[in-house]
């Protein structure tokens, strides 16, 4: 199983999604709950969209580790954090944790 299909697996059996990003959370930590919406890749670049318009888009490589309701991804490439089509913010390294439920 490729990183993309075990991210794809690991969502599908979460019902709601939180969010950490490297440098920590936007807001209260767990205060908004997403649903994935698609998890696509195409040439080294793995797009992870959100409900509320929220897309992270990684470039390059990354290490995945499974923390059962944390997904820990760290960056070895470059993350970009969308919201509404908007650059928020850019990291190229850290981790970055979907939490799932």
């Amino acid at each position: 199983m490729n990183k993309i299909e075990y991210i794809q697996n690991w969502c599908e059996k979460k019902g709601s999604f939180s969010f950490f990003l490297p440098n920590g959370t936007e807001g209260r930590p767990f205060d908004n709950s997403y649903q994935v919406i698609s998890i696509k890749e195409s040439e080294k670049v793995l797009v992870i969209r959100l409900s509320h318009n929220i897309e992270f888009i990684l470039e390059g490589d990354f290490i995945l580790r499974d923390e059962v309701y944390n997904l820990i991804i760290t960056i070895l490439g470059k993350l970009t954090y969308k919201k509404n089509g908007v650059v928020k913010q850019y990291y190229t390294d850290g981790e970055f944790c979907l939490s799932g439920f």
